[in-house]
């Protein structure tokens, strides 16, 4: 266990009042150590830039300057090609200066892949809105213990100040429980590794209004099969610990023995419940379990919760180990645009989604294609569905009228890679669907004409615009036929709120271009 100050304490008494997106205008990504360079053939990095609407951006290496523009088409994605070099350093408390800063006119989404045959990973990369400068660490050891456990800190901003505080002993002999400090300019990052478990090791920038980025995983790792069974490269960006949940629902990646399951807490006392069992956690602590059927997890406090595939070896199918941030259930959309690459040996695709539908499923179209009966119920848990579904490579969109959470993953021989398809959970007006009495309806609008909503009334209403932190831009009475002016804004993405006789009767997201 890992023991925090009162500080850490205090912070996770104040909710987060900011929208939670997976999409933004400026993202900050590196990658980690795998297998030495010497062996097998060089991986190769690519980051994947995918828009609802026409972006343009860049992607930049603060560290020299060096840029790479871009274009993306809306409704589509584009894959930047990264110039061959390895983008990490080798070993314990390594610094490299390989992070990068991709920036964009409207907010998109970032995918980054490592490919490398038979150490392939991805991973959903969070805009800056969504950082923070608090973070405890979930990660994973390599069951022979020969290859490390590990995790890299990532600074957006010069001279940020960062204490880590190992969960174990690391390879460069830092002990465990002893906090140390380190100077990272933007774009500098940190590698720390060990041969245990560097689970429920604390990260924070000392100052809150630089935040960093944190990736973990393992360099390589053989999961459930300490038999002999391959291993293989686990990476994935972490949540700011205030952006934690206390309820997931997890579906197991498809033709699986089952997933390895790991729930970890952010609070001393903190219950976890998975069906009838309940377990006690303290701050740090880890808990492992199996999946071979999809698993609701709550917490009486914040929780993260990792899901990770096996070994081919132990398996009954292709595919070795890879790790997903499984994101809390509340963390939905309606619309998601990905590529899913085969990178370098994952010809097998596949998504996995669960929606919350108490009055039906309604429409859930994959790149056209109406599945909404490919879904089943989740076992014991009334109002959800999911949907285990394989896919071709290349580009695909998954578009819906109720919000859904979905996973997208590839298994090939002896490797793999998974990554969450994104999400925009407004927590500003609280919605969450519930028995369809509130009306939720994403909105686009072009700036210079105006906004005249999608949506018939009688009478009047009253009409809020607010930006991603909650505050008002634009507060109206509106009545149909009319057009909301829109030139104090800039492009972007905003929350509205509808009010009638009091009572909020909508929300949803309004997208400027």
């Amino acid at each position: 266990m890992v023991n925090y100050s009162l500080s850490v304490l205090l912070f996770f008494a104040v909710p987060s009042l900011c929208a939670q997106s997976s999409t933004g205008t400026e993202h900050w990504v590196t990658f980690m150590e795998n297998l030495d360079l010497q062996f097998n053939q060089p991986p190769s990095f690519h980051i994947v830039v995918s828009s609802e609407y026409p972006a343009v951006g860049q992607l930049e290496f603060p560290s020299t300057g060096f840029t790479i523009p871009f274009t993306v088409s809306g409704g589509t994605e584009v894959v930047i090609d990264l110039p061959t070099n390895s983008y990490y350093a080798d070993g314990d408390e390594a610094t490299f200066d390989h992070g990068m800063r991709i920036t964009s006119d409207v907010p998109v989404s970032v995918y980054a892949y490592h490919d490398r045959l038979y150490f392939s990973e991805a991973s959903l990369i969070l805009p800056r809105s969504m950082l923070g400068s608090h973070y405890t660490v979930l990660a994973r050891e390599d069951d022979l213990t020969i290859s490390p456990s590990e995790f890299v800190v990532l600074a957006t901003a010069d001279d940020t100040e960062v204490e880590l505080t190992p969960a174990v002993l690391t390879a460069g002999f830092r002990p465990p429980g002893v906090p140390f400090t380190v100077l990272l300019n933007a774009g500098q990052s940190i590698q720390i590794q060990a041969f245990e478990d560097l689970s429920g090791s604390f990260v924070r920038s000392l100052d809150p209004e630089k935040p960093i980025a944190v990736f973990s995983g393992a360099r390589q790792a053989k999961v459930n099969c300490s038999n002999g069974g391959a291993d293989d490269h686990l990476y994935n960006q972490l949540f700011p610990t205030e952006h934690w949940g206390r309820d997931f629902l997890l579906i197991p990646y498809s033709g699986r023995n089952g997933d390895e399951v790991r729930v970890i807490a952010a609070m001393d006392g903190t219950q976890v419940t998975i069906g009838p069992t309940q377990y006690a956690l303290d701050a740090g602590e880890v808990i492992q379990l199996n999946a071979t059927t999809p698993m609701r997890i709550f917490g009486s406090s914040p929780i993260a919760v990792g899901q990770f595939n096996d070994s081919q070896t132990c398996n009954n199918a292709t595919g070795d180990p890879a790790f997903l941030f499984v994101p809390p259930i509340d963390h939905t959309d309606r619309r998601v645009i990905w590529n899913s690459r085969d990178s370098d040996g994952t010809p097998e695709h596949f998504v996995n989604v669960h929606v919350s539908a108490v009055s039906g499923i309604g429409s859930i179209h994959l790149d056209g294609m109406d599945i909404s009966s490919l879904f089943q119920p989740v076992p014991n848990v009334n109002g959800y569905w999911y949907l285990q579904h394989a896919i071709a490579e290349g580009a695909h969109e998954l578009i819906s009228d109720k919000p859904f959470q979905a996973v997208a993953y590839s298994f090939g021989e002896f490797n793999s890679c998974t990554y969450a398809l994104g999400f925009e959970r407004d927590v500003t007006t609280g919605w969450q669907e519930g028995d369809g009495t509130m009306h939720r309806q994403d909105q686009f609008a072009v700036r210079s004409e105006g906004w005249t909503p999608d949506w018939s009334i009688e009478g009047a209403e009253d009409l809020r615009v607010m930006d991603l932190s909650g505050r008002t831009l634009i507060r109206t009475r509106y009545t149909m036929p009319g057009t909301i002016d829109l030139s104090g804004l800039v492009v972007g993405v905003y929350v509205y709120e509808r009010e009638k006789n009091g009572e909020r009767s909508g929300v949803g997201r309004l997208v400027v271009r």
